[in-house]
């Protein structure tokens, strides 16, 4: 898994966006946080979190990357 912090993500739209610590810009789609709780969609700006992720091309609201996390979890 790499790490990341979430630089934004918004429970009403199901997305978002983290920053990993390699550098890459990764889309945060809600169905890839892990956890059966409705909690786990409350992440915080700036949480740290672990995640992986697969190459994959998106953008919106005028930001772009390579990278769509598979599976995402907050660092405890």
């Amino acid at each position: 898994m790499q790490l990341g912090r979430v630089r934004w993500y918004d429970p009403g739209m199901g997305r978002g966006i983290i920053d990993a610590d390699d550098g890459k810009v990764v889309f945060l789609p809600y169905h890839a946080i892990d956890g059966t709780d409705i909690d786990r969609f409350l992440l915080d700006e700036d949480e740290r979190i672990e995640f992986d992720a697969e190459e994959a091309e998106f953008g919106f609201d005028g930001i772009t990357g390579q990278y769509r996390a598979t599976r995402v979890r907050p660092l405890e």
